[in-house]
């Protein structure tokens, strides 16, 4: 009966999250088809459209290898400790491995909601990505960007040496690591104002980048953040509710009764 309730609740599970993303794609690809990013100044506008013009050259394609080397050498590692039982040792306590995994759900939701912003703002300005910069414009840097992801990434690490068992928490680290590639690629040529210029900016997957696909960066990032935040929720749905049916499992205690009973 436990195993029927079990399966009904993950297969209900899997229907929300891909019917989330499902629409979330489908809204993306509309976006940029009628909401197509553009400076809102002449000047930035000719300089975007040099962007077009990226010679192999300045592609650096050497740089997306390492990175993609860096996340698949660190995944094996903590693959390892995993299949192992010996990462068992550096994992958090029970109690505070929830706690960290409800605070990454809760920072991963508001950055989620950054992006959001963005989006939204992107859609009521006919695409002016002048004005489409989202809150917190100051933190909009690349760095900023590959800080954050790697934590997501690392943090989603650190909990699948207590969850390992987790497969949305394993969707979560999968994604993440595609997305922290990007954002190495994107930080390392940053730092080169001539490849940015050229295009660098728009990174690997999005249009006009290394690449290229059918979407702008600003709604390529955000689908890579909501394919980490929906798992991640659904991961934490997952370990409440094991918490919940180790707690009804959990055998009572038994009252003595008095002598005067």
């Amino acid at each position: 009966m436990a195993a029927m309730v079990t399966g009904r609740l993950h297969r209900r599970r899997l229907a929300w999250v891909a019917g989330v993303l499902l629409v979330a794609t489908a809204a993306m690809l509309w976006m940029a088809a009628h909401r197509v990013p553009h400076p809102g100044s002449p000047v930035a506008a000719h300089l975007a459209a040099l962007r077009g013009l990226w010679p192999a050259s300045l592609r650096r394609p050497a740089v997306v290898v390492a990175a993609l080397a860096l996340v698949v050498a660190v995944d094996a590692v903590f693959v390892v400790l995993i299949a192992t039982g010996r990462g068992r040792r550096l994992a958090l306590p029970a109690r505070a491995s929830l706690g960290a995994l409800a605070a990454l759900v809760i920072l991963q939701g508001l950055h989620q909601t950054e992006h959001l912003v963005q989006v939204t703002q992107l859609l009521v300005t006919g695409g002016n990505a002048d004005l489409s910069q989202g809150v917190l414009t100051r933190l909009n840097q690349e760095l900023v960007h590959l800080v954050w992801t790697s934590a997501v990434w690392i943090g989603c690490a650190a909990l699948l040496l207590r969850y390992r068992h987790n497969r949305w928490l394993w969707v979560a680290f999968a994604i993440a690591g595609i997305h922290d590639v990007e954002h190495i690629y994107l930080y390392t040529v940053s730092l080169d104002p001539a490849v940015a210029l050229h295009g660098g900016v728009n990174g690997i997957l999005a249009t006009g980048g290394l690449l290229g696909g059918p979407l702008q960066r600003p709604y390529l990032h955000f689908l890579y953040n909501l394919l980490e935040f929906v798992p991640l929720v659904a991961a934490l749905l997952d370990e409440l509710a094991a918490r919940t049916r180790g707690a009804q499992r959990a055998p009572r205690p038994l009252r003595m009764r008095s002598a005067s009973a």
